[in-house]
């Protein structure tokens, strides 16, 4: 490298700070973990090399950022820091022999356990009872968050132990995570409404955590999962003296931790287990980078001891990097069966996460002009378990020359129908392009790819290349296509013999008797996915029960997990695409699904108010009744509806109640609001 050592520790210093500013002060990384700890590791080498230029405040020797000024200090009263990592086997080998020095033993016990990836929380309890929690902040005073602690379920405010076996302080230490089902769900939310899409389940974990409304994070799917200790109080004699016995104990107390776990003083059987969760993460619920190997004794801790700003006594050995830097050779345009154009970058092939990739989503053209990226470019690319890979960000500083900016075609690229584009709702700014052609090829084909998948019909045998020989043969256009084949159609497939051809039509039997649910997700509604399909079965009870309450759009309020736009769009379904029409040829066709007693559900006042104010815009949009003109109770929110309730008490009191007394209640609400809360009860239709 040409530049001098001292060039080059300012430049890392100035990359690490930037990075920790924007991983724990703003909950936005611009870089991956991998190459985070890369840059740590580096000025690290080059300050113990070149110990005159060393700085005690380097941000190699800091833990954590700033503590945001928006929250109240707390000093923690034992430091929060970070782990050393290692990055290879023989890495993790070295710190095993490093112990087993450390202590003079030939044999030491190790307890190991997956690295969760959230965020660092440490909790307090006086006499049994949580007092304060804080976030890890620099390490030595983080920010009070308390009352958001206090919102989330897997904390509990009183440990279940008894009495005697607990400390008069207690510091419990763990990761405030968000399960990769629930990030899914939750960013379907965030666009159904406009909002902010997270970039990954800790940047969420992060954003609701350090909230100022405890309202907000209660509403997020917030998980914490305890790790240790930090510090105790005067600890009985019955207090458990390793870290393995602690854990069991934190457990019978009332905190989840992360599973499996693995004790052991074979380092061979630790470094199995290492890959058995490596090769297994994709399976797991939530997010992890790696696993943790802790000197189990406490007393051995102890003696071991911290260096400045980690303890000796354990290591984080970190998995493969899931991100890797590769070149966009192109930028294609992919249907999808809504229509949507998504662009794909078509990529240099490069191995992430042990798997070759060459393809890795754009979303859509607000995420291109926000990275900026053009054909030519170099691209950071994530891949996460078994996540579509996605460009992460663009290496601005390694721009070709020749890199050309991407240009949406004015016409679908597989049918030629001229796109249509839709504007982003609320807060996210852009707009979807889309080709609105039902009878696209490409539409056609990825919507009997989703009804044959494992989660829809689940028909074994129909893979994408059957797919697309039944479609570019005009053997199949609508999925009911599928259950009139025969075999002399399977048998004229290339490559379809005998008893290929059996297989097949077994497969399509099996899928003529399906669950409502099934049915549902199956036929690819916009915005419905499985958990969505559960409820809209359960809720209804049968299709046809569905069907009819598009009519009066307001009912899909009360189903769960339901929102403005997916009830929009499951009366487009119905009213615009042929809905009906799918199902009835199901039917037709010899489909049978198992229909279920309609769910009998109570609303309080509260919430019935609130949901009827939160789809006003829906029925605005979707030009249905209105009332003098406008969505009912239109700009009526949760506070509003509450102060409603606690009133009026019941629904005929609010009937009864005049525009001039609603106004009073909620506040110097708007004349024209009060107005059109009166007419909504006034009204037959309601």
């Amino acid at each position: 490298m040409s530049e001098s050592p001292a060039a080059r520790i300012r430049a890392l210093r100035a990359q690490v700070e930037r990075a920790n500013v924007l991983y724990y002060e703003r909950d936005a990384p611009e870089i991956s973990d991998a190459a985070y700890d890369a840059l740590v590791r580096e000025l690290r080498e080059l300050e113990s090399q070149h110990p005159q230029l060393a700085q005690p405040d380097s941000p190699a020797q800091k833990v954590g950022g700033k503590r945001a000024e928006k929250f109240r200090p707390v000093a923690h009263p034992s430091p929060m820091l970070s782990l050393a990592n290692a990055l290879r086997e023989d890495e993790a080998r070295r710190f095993f022999t490093r112990m087993r020095e450390l202590t003079g033993l030939s044999s030491v016990p190790f307890s190991a356990e997956p690295k969760l990836d959230g965020v660092a929380l440490n909790l307090l309890y006086r006499n049994g009872a949580l007092d304060a929690a804080a976030t890890r902040g620099d390490g030595q005073t983080g920010e009070d968050v308390t009352a958001n602690a206090a919102v989330i379920a897997a904390i509990p405010q009183k440990l279940n132990s008894h009495p005697a076996s607990i400390p008069d302080l207690l510091e419990v230490r763990g990761e405030v995570v968000i399960a990769t089902a629930d990030f899914a769900e939750l960013n379907r939310k965030q666009a159904e409404c406009g909002g902010k899409i997270f970039a990954n389940p800790r940047n969420a974990a992060a954003g609701a955590l350090r909230q100022l409304d405890s309202q907000i994070t209660a509403s997020r799917p917030l998980s914490f999962f305890a790790y240790g200790i930090g510090g105790a109080e005067a600890p009985p004699d019955s207090f458990p003296r390793t870290h393995s016995a602690m854990c069991e104990w934190l457990q019978a107390s009332g905190f989840a931790l992360p599973e499996p776990r693995k004790l052991s003083d074979d380092e061979e059987e630790l470094l199995r287990y290492f890959a058995e969760v490596r090769d297994g993460r994709a399976d797991m619920p939530y997010a992890t980078d790696g696993v943790v190997y802790k000197v189990d004794d406490f007393a051995l801790q102890k003696k071991i001891g911290y260096v400045s700003r980690e303890p000796r006594f354990a290591v984080a050995h970190k998995f493969p990097s899931e991100t890797a830097l590769t070149r966009i050779e192109n930028i294609d345009i992919q249907v999808g069966r809504s229509g949507v154009m998504t662009p794909v970058a078509r990529l240099t092939p490069v191995v992430v996460g042990g798997v070759v990739v060459s393809n890795a989503t754009l979303h859509n053209s607000r995420q291109i002009e926000k990275l900026d990226a053009r054909i030519g470019d170099y691209a950071e690319v994530r891949r996460a378990g078994d996540v579509i890979p996605r460009v992460e960000s663009i290496v601005i500083a390694r721009r070709p020359a020749d890199a050309r900016k991407f240009a949406f075609p004015a016409a679908c690229p597989v049918c030629g129908t001229p796109a249509k584009s839709e504007k982003m709702k609320g807060k996210v700014e852009g707009e979807w392009i889309y080709c609105p052609n039902p009878k696209c090829a490409a539409r056609v084909r990825a919507r009997l790819r989703h009804f044959v998948s494992r989660p829809a019909t689940d028909l074994e045998g129909f893979g994408s290349i059957l797919i697309d020989h039944l479609v570019n043969s005009g053997k199949a256009e609508k999925p009911a296509d599928l259950f009139k084949l025969t075999r002399e159609d399977l048998l004229a497939m290339e490559k379809i013999a005998d008893l290929s051809a059996d297989n097949l039509l077994t497969a399509l039997e099996a899928g003529k008797r399906m669950p409502l649910a099934r049915v549902i997700f199956a036929l690819g509604m916009d915005g419905v996915g499985e958990t969505t399909a559960r409820e809209l079965a359960k809720f209804f009870g049968s299709y046809e029960n569905m069907r009819d309450a598009t009519a009066l759009l307001e009912v899909f309020a009360f189903v769960p997990d339901i929102g403005t736009k997916t009830a929009a769009n499951i009366r487009r379904f119905f009213h615009a695409e042929d809905g009906e029409v799918e199902f009835e040829s199901l039917r037709s066709a010899g489909m049978e699904w198992t229909n279920s007693t309609p769910k009998r559900r109570y609303c309080s006042p509260p919430e019935f108010l609130t949901k009827m104010g939160n789809l006003g815009a829906v029925i605005q949009r979707e030009d249905i009744h209105l009332v003098s003109g406008f969505a009912p109770m239109h700009q009526l929110g949760a506070t509003g509806a509450k102060k409603l309730a606690d009133e009026f008490k019941s629904l005929d009191s609010l009937r009864s109640a005049s525009a001039e007394e609603i106004g009073t209640v909620l506040g110097g609400q708007k004349r024209e609001v009060a107005n059109r809360i009166a007419a909504f009860f006034r009204d037959p239709y309601y």
